[in-house]
């Protein structure tokens, strides 16, 4: 059969069978975008996983007591600070900080709304990276003077102080 013959022979079949040869090219290009999806997806997510990591620091260590339901709490469970300052006595450690999460209610514009506070200690911000938009970090002379100051994330700010400032009330907790 010479190729005349042969492409004659197929627009013929395609013609006899519309059905068949739409409901074909509809799989065909499906089956394709799908894998152009699939693979933009996986190195997107790549890409994505990668930026999350070496923003949290790939030499990162981090402790964390995780309580199981069969066995009792210790009585001594967290590090102290004389731990912290022990462990920056090992080699090739930079910077150690602690954090610890406290659920609590806050109210703002008379609502009384469930927050976690996470308190750290010094350090914490060069070991997350953290940038602080508009202010600054907490220092050593507001550990020192236990200031009651707090960051809040720039969705609480929106969130919660917009409201508060309209109205004029005054936002806070106490402790």
């Amino acid at each position: 059969m010479d190729i005349r013959e042969t492409v004659t022979v197929a627009i013929d079949a395609l013609r006899a069978n519309k059905l068949r040869a739409i409901l074909t090219s509809l799989g065909v290009i499906i089956g394709s975008a799908s894998i152009v999806l699939v693979v933009t997806v996986a190195l997107t997510s790549r890409k994505f996983v990668l930026s999350q990591i070496e923003a949290v620091g790939s030499n990162l260590i981090q402790v964390e007591l995780v309580q199981r339901p069969d066995k009792p709490q210790p009585l001594n469970y967290e590090m102290t600070l004389e731990d912290m300052e022990a462990a920056k006595s090992i080699p090739n450690v930079v910077e150690v900080a602690g954090s610890r999460e406290l659920p609590m209610n806050v109210v703002a514009g008379g609502v009384e709304r469930p927050v976690n506070l996470v308190g750290v200690t010094e350090g914490y911000q060069a070991i997350r990276r953290l940038v602080v938009l508009r202010g600054r970090f907490l220092d050593a002379a507001d550990m020192e003077m236990r200031s009651k100051v707090c960051l809040v994330t720039a969705q609480l700010a929106d969130r919660f102080l917009a409201k508060t400032i309209q109205s004029g009330d005054r936002f806070g907790w106490e402790s």
